[in-house]
């Protein structure tokens, strides 16, 4: 049989191109010496919205953006690497 799983909505292919832009974003603003404010930016975003991690297919399907908390922990990456 066909596993549900490797079925995707055409919605979802954008979606994980827009993550993928989401962080290559990211990666340039490390690069151009804003890596620090947008981290603390997105800290913000992520202390005041109750989840930003979608728990359903629908709302996998909505999301736009990668998680910011996994965006900070990318950019802090970065950051250490640079030092």
């Amino acid at each position: 049989g066909v596993s549900l799983r490797r079925l995707r909505p055409p919605h979802a292919i954008p979606n994980r191109g827009g993550h993928r832009a989401g962080f290559q974003a990211d990666s340039r603003a490390v690069g151009r010496g804003f890596g620090r404010p947008l981290a603390l930016a997105l800290r913000r975003v992520a202390a005041t919205s109750v989840n930003d991690r979608p728990t359903n297919w629908r709302e996998r399907l909505a999301v736009t953006h990668p998680p910011s908390r996994t965006r900070v922990a990318l950019i802090e990456a970065k950051l250490r690497q640079r030092t």
